[in-house]
């Protein structure tokens, strides 16, 4: 289990990436590893990234959840960050 404070950390390093926060049902979805549709993203459609880039996935609060790959109109979690 990662403390808030690395996840914070983390979230801090890694600016160049685009972000999106998810609702409830998005939080969900990430944090088993299913993907996440732009019904699931509070205010903002699903960014479109080049090959192999990462989209940090936040939660409401602005935790740091993990990062997934933009393709397809859908989010993919790619890494995952928070507890279950």
């Amino acid at each position: 289990v990662m403390s808030l404070e690395f996840r914070r950390v983390l979230f801090r390093s890694l600016p160049h990436f685009p972000a999106v926060t998810v609702n409830a049902l998005g939080y969900r979805r990430m944090t088993h590893g299913n993907p996440i549709s732009p019904d699931q993203l509070i205010g903002l459609v699903v960014p479109v990234t080049g090959a192999g880039e990462k989209v940090r996935v936040l939660g409401e609060d602005g935790t740091l959840l993990g990062l997934a790959d933009s393709r397809g109109g859908a989010l993919h979690p790619a890494v995952g960050l928070a507890d279950r």
